[in-house]
């Protein structure tokens, strides 16, 4: 039992990824100062052409991702809430754009994206 999610870092054609509990991490690039990674799970393709994709209309998902949300009407003490990550971890939707806000380090908020356009959104803390 013990050791069973020990972290183990693997080559990719997007660069050196760690994989821990069966799930691969590449931090690719900063949007505004915050890195943006890269999730998927261990086994399955690595997303190069999916990220690149992204990556060159990253501006577009994140603007289609804060409408999803609703973020202008957030309550003032969420002032920021930035993008974190890109994940293909979920069956029902092609990719999903996952958020953090630094003054709520708990909560998090998911869009998630098919065909281009965001189709729903997950929060929790």
């Amino acid at each position: 039992m013990f050791g069973l999610f020990k972290k183990k870092r693997i080559a990719t054609p997007l660069g050196e990824a760690t994989v821990h509990a069966r799930i691969c991490t590449l931090s690719l690039w900063r949007f505004r100062g915050t890195m943006i990674e890269v999730h998927w799970k261990e086994g399955q393709p690595v997303p190069v052409n999916q990220v690149t994709a992204i990556r060159a209309e990253f501006d577009r998902f994140v603007e289609l991702a804060m409408a999803e949300l609703g973020v202008d009407e957030f309550p003032i003490e969420l002032r920021t809430i930035v993008p974190e990550s890109i994940d293909f971890l979920f069956n029902d939707a092609d990719w999903s754009l996952c958020f953090r806000c630094a003054e709520w380090p708990d909560a998090w908020w998911t869009v998630d994206f098919k065909d281009g356009n965001a189709i729903g959104f997950r929060h929790g803390d």
